[in-house]
């Protein structure tokens, strides 16, 4: 539970304004911040740090007595102490003020903030006419809002909703599900199906995963989609999705991607580039910067185990990282041009992938095509071998040796050898290597068979006993 402590301090004769005045040059003194919540309630903001927790001091006013709680957030070891600390160092601070400022100077200093709001308010409202803010105030202020957000959280939900609808899960989805809304898969993507680089990103593998990218998407898009404007944000999520996609398929091509994440993780190295130059105020950097780079490196670290995508991850989060730059350097700190900047965007995304995806080709279909046809291939050409004993090799149909067997060994060997040159996974390689030995061993013994019946010679058994054996061999190592 959230700890807290209580203390009060007498206004003395000043009023709401004058103290107002004494409460903003106390806090400043501390570097600490000050909002008004209303006119007679102010809330003094306690800086969190790496060390230090930070917190919140709320004071209110009433009948010329100010009641000031010091509280924390979070549940804190020894946190009651530290909150009476807190107060303690503001009261104190309030004292010294109160010695260094008359009544007078605490009405002039409020007059001379009062107009110096009033000058800002009327220079913003100017400069919001001309899109001319600057990133904190845009982020501040949320220019143009957040709908590309929330419309993308709708997206997302849509999809999901639609897939249970379709009986696709809830909690987890089948990858045949995955598979059939879009999913991102090597051997599908690369050989023509290249809209699963973008249709995988709506997607999500169950209803936890959605729920954890939703929460970090909104957690990002509510600061970055007022600093990038709403359609250089959406580009910027679509290009970073599909480089994530690409990524993940070139890395690790043989499990079906589906997820946000990837471009959420570029979102956030778009942030955490801007965050790295003076787009932003000094104060408003460090406090995002921490927080956003403990998430990232969470996550990644996180994403070190089984079952999560971090090839998708680390894509979309260097090439955020190269774009948030790029904006950065060549438009945001010059006259900001954000067509150009998203045409940059695009045309960047789109030749990396005419130049990438061509290298991914996967034979996987193709080869698949292969083994389907040699099973079925062989249940005809091992028919001959019904009831052969292993120890005699006694052969009721020798003629079919020669006339079904004999042509199709030869010609499924020489199949599965013309696949040599096809881009395939680790595992089908093994399998190829595989049902290669299986086949050569098969017509070798076709061929011993055939020559034992045409010769009536009993010379060739301890060669057959030996390939029967690694026929046997093989035969576990496929299962």
């Amino acid at each position: 539970m959230a700890s807290s402590h209580t203390g009060y301090y007498e206004l003395n004769g000043l009023d709401i304004s004058q103290f107002s005045t004494l409460l903003f040059e106390s806090a400043h003194s501390l570097q600490w911040q000050m909002t008004a919540t209303s006119a007679n309630s102010f809330d003094i903001h306690i800086p969190k740090t790496a060390w230090k927790p930070g917190g919140i001091i709320v004071v209110t006013v009433e009948n010329g007595l100010a009641t000031l709680l010091s509280k924390n957030s979070d549940a804190l070891l020894g946190g009651s102490k530290r909150n009476a600390g807190n107060l303690e160092t503001f009261i104190n601070a309030l004292n010294e003020q109160r010695g260094l400022n008359t009544p007078e100077t605490l009405t002039e200093k409020f007059n001379t903030a009062v107009a110096k709001q009033e000058a800002y308010e009327k220079d913003l409202a100017e400069r919001m006419q001309s899109n001319n803010l600057t990133g904190t105030e845009k982020m501040r202020l949320g220019v143009g809002g957040r709908k590309v957000t929330y419309t993308l959280v709708g997206i997302n939900v849509f999809v999901f909703i639609m897939m249970v609808v379709a009986g696709a899960g809830f909690v987890n989805f089948t990858v045949a599900s995955l598979i059939k809304w879009g999913g991102n898969i090597r051997f599908l993507t690369a050989n023509g199906d290249w809209f699963r680089l973008i249709t995988n990103v709506f997607q999500h593998g169950g209803v936890i995963h959605l729920l954890f990218n939703m929460y970090a998407l909104i957690s990002v898009g509510i600061f970055l989609e007022p600093l990038l404007g709403k359609w250089r944000y959406l580009t910027v999520y679509l290009a970073c999705g599909i480089l994530a996609s690409l990524t993940s398929i070139w890395w690790s091509g043989e499990r079906v991607s589906v997820g946000a994440s990837g471009a959420i993780f570029g979102l956030y190295g778009v942030f955490l580039a801007l965050l790295t130059t003076n787009h932003l105020e000094k104060s408003v950097r460090n406090s995002l910067l921490q927080s956003i780079g403990v998430f990232v490196l969470y996550n990644l670290v996180y994403g070190m185990k089984g079952g999560i995508d971090n090839a998708a991850h680390i894509g979309g989060l260097v090439s955020g990282f190269v774009f948030g730059y790029v904006y950065y350097y060549f438009f945001i700190s010059k006259k900001d041009n954000a067509s150009a900047s998203m045409i940059i965007t695009a045309v960047a995304t789109i030749v990396i992938t005419a130049l990438v995806l061509p290298t991914l080709k996967d034979d996987s279909a193709k080869f698949q095509h292969t083994v389907d046809r040699f099973i079925q291939q062989e249940g005809i050409a091992t028919k001959p071998l019904d009831g052969v004993r292993s120890d005699t090799f006694s052969i009721q149909n020798a003629e079919q040796l020669n006339t079904v067997s004999l042509p199709i060994w030869r010609s499924l060997k020489a199949s599965m050898d013309s696949t040599g040159n096809y881009n395939l996974s680790v595992s089908d390689k093994k399998r190829r290597d595989i049902l290669a030995k299986y086949a050569g061993l098969r017509l070798r013994q076709t061929e011993l068979l055939i020559k034992r019946e045409n010769e009536k010679s009993f010379d060739y058994d301890n060669e057959l006993q030996q390939i029967n054996k690694d026929i046997e061999k093989t035969l576990d190592v496929s299962e």
